[in-house]
């Protein structure tokens, strides 16, 4: 599956929050069981997250083809998990295969020390929208090893290391179809508490490309290689304040990241600039109160600030809103809650983020900073009445130099590489959920204008329907039916002035114009990605409690979806496989 690399946004692989494995590996499970090149991997599921007391070095992904699970117990300690290790292996048309492995090589009191490995291999061949058939290729893999101390009854330290492997064959030119992304990292946090609670960690770590890339250059039809680019990032973060014995807590996380390239020749606002090496960063202080619903009844609250520093980029001082508050009222016996979230904040956009949305990015790319003023959101729901509850919803927000994906072509023939551009993108949206047992259903609306449109949907569609049903057949046998549809997204593809391009039939182009970020001689086309549709069924039987077989089918409509212009996600596909805990 994808490798991509460490990232603060909450995912399955967060070993902040680990994962239980008293909870089946199935493919009912949505963050378990995601195939790559569906419709949900066009905008993958992003909190903006506040700091964490400690954000541990992990490596964020688009969710493989089967689940790693952590073979741990809760964060708590409170679950007593009977198994030390799993093991897991999955395969299906394609040649497809998917393995997956942890072990706790030491379980002792006040002592955890964890390994676990994942493997994931797909390939197929497919038309894209530019009318050219490729054959698209990836093979991953990754090792991680984390350590858990407990030093006194107050104190404990933690430290993690992760290595992974992205192999690509890139379909478009001869000699740069196999190309390799290497990413590692490594973290140590010690935590405790004394007069306060305090946190206080170190990271560091590596990410880019093992072969350089071929640049066409109009005026030179040999062109030039372009050093690929390699980039290393370091840090510290840390959190103090008041103890949450004390009543409602009042806390201070800090997080400085700095990130060195070996070059900057980056696809941003600023243009082409090869300029040596170059470090940036950001120092994030984020204060924050928060207030417990036990304490009152009716009401919960993280109430915060986030204010970054930028170094060496626009803009120094950013302030952004960091607050969560939930009102359920009593007197309504628990049948009404609101919510409002308010989040924002600067997103560095290492390499590692950038390949984690797609494998078949240029390896030259470096990307400038993006920055999030605000997303608001109001939630209201009602219920659940019978185990049925509704919840609509509504928010504005904008983003500053947000990625988008964007194709480059060659000569209006074929895409010579894809890469992330920024654009300004604002917005308000609506939306409603449906939250049962059996069934969740979710609706998104966010109109699309121009720069108007829903950041976080980077294929920046107006209409998301998401549906999913579990029933449990038989005892044992849990089966699942699923839908995710999007409508009305687009692309940005960058062509060459110079040349009459001719738009491929189907193809509609909704904007052409100069941008001020990709130089002279550049035309970029907003260019509509159609709808994108993924019918999936998964099935599973848990044989005994170690053993269980499951299989899955993705894309049963053979829809041709698109996380960016030029690749199209698989036809019909799927997975056969077991898992074994021991």
């Amino acid at each position: 599956m994808i490798l991509a690399a460490t990232a603060v946004t909450a995912t399955a692989q967060d070993l902040t929050k680990e994962i239980t494995v008293d909870k089946e590996i199935v493919p009912e499970e949505r963050a378990a069981t995601r195939l790559r090149g569906n419709a949900s991997l066009i905008s993958p599921n992003y909190t903006t997250p506040s700091i964490a007391m400690s954000e541990r070095a992990v490596v964020t992904k688009i969710p493989n083809m089967i689940e790693r699970l952590e073979p741990v117990a809760a964060e708590s300690g409170d679950t007593i998990i009977p198994w030390r290790g799993y093991a897991a292996l999955a395969w299906g048309p394609y040649s497809d295969v998917a393995a997956s492995a942890g072990y706790r090589l030491v379980d002792q009191d006040g002592t955890l020390l964890k390994a676990w490995f994942q493997f994931d291999r797909e390939n197929y061949t497919r038309r894209n929208l530019l009318g050219n058939r490729y054959h698209y290729a990836t093979q991953a893999w990754d090792l991680g090893l984390t350590f858990d101390q407990k030093l006194s009854h107050n104190r404990r330290v933690d430290a993690a290391i992760v290595y992974s492997n992205l192999a690509t064959r890139h379909p478009w030119r001869e000699e740069d179809k196999k190309l390799g992304f290497h990413n590692i990292m490594l973290e140590a946090n010690l935590a405790g508490q004394a007069s306060c609670d305090y946190s206080v960690g170190i990271f560091a770590g590596y990410a880019g490309w093992t072969k350089d890339y071929l640049l066409d250059n109009v005026s030179d039809p040999d062109g030039d290689y372009a050093d690929a680019q390699k980039q290393f990032n370091f840090g510290v973060q840390g959190s103090v304040g008041s103890s949450d014995d004390n009543g409602d807590p009042i806390r201070l996380d800090f997080k400085a990241t700095f990130l060195h390239y070996n070059h900057y020749l980056a696809l941003e606002k600023k243009g082409y600039t090869n300029d040596g090496g170059d470090i940036k960063g950001v120092v994030r202080f984020n204060p924050h109160w928060r207030h417990d619903m036990q304490l009152s009844g009716d009401f919960s609250a993280f109430v915060g600030l986030n204010a970054d520093l930028v170094i060496n980029e626009d803009r120094f001082l950013n302030l952004s809103p960091n607050a969560r508050v939930s009102w359920v009222p009593q007197a309504a016996k628990g049948y009404f809650a609101l919510n409002l979230t308010a989040s924002g904040g600067v997103d560095t956009n290492p390499l590692s983020s950038l390949i984690d949305y797609t494998p078949y990015l240029m390896p030259n790319q470096a990307a400038c900073f993006s920055r999030v003023p605000a997303d608001l959101e109001l939630t209201l729901t009602a219920g659940p009445w019978r185990g049925v509850a509704l919840s609509v919803f509504g928010g504005y927000s904008w983003a500053q130099d947000w990625l988008v994906p964007t194709a480059f072509e060659q000569n209006d023939t074929y895409v010579y590489g894809v890469g992330m551009l920024p654009e300004n993108v604002y917005g308000w949206r609506i939306g409603a959920r449906l939250d049962s047992k059996y069934v969740t259903a979710t609706y998104t609306h966010a109109p699309n204008d121009g720069q108007h449109g829903y950041y976080r949907f980077r294929d920046r569609a107006t209409d998301v329907v998401t549906a999913e049903a579990n029933v449990e057949v038989y005892k044992g046998i849990d089966v699942t039916v699923g839908f995710e549809g999007r409508w009305g997204g687009y692309n940005l593809l960058r062509t060459t002035e110079t040349w009459d391009p001719v738009v491929p039939a189907g193809v509609k182009i909704a904007e052409t114009g100069e941008t001020p970020y990709c130089g002279n001689g550049y035309e970029i086309e907003r260019v509509s990605i159609g709808r994108s549709v993924n019918l999936y069924v998964g099935a599973t039987w848990r044989y005994n409690a170690r053993l269980s077989f499951f299989l899955r089918g993705e894309n049963l409509l053979d829809s041709k979806n698109y996380t960016v212009l030029a690749i199209p996600s698989k036809g019909i596909h799927g997975l056969l496989g077991a898992t074994y805990k021991f």
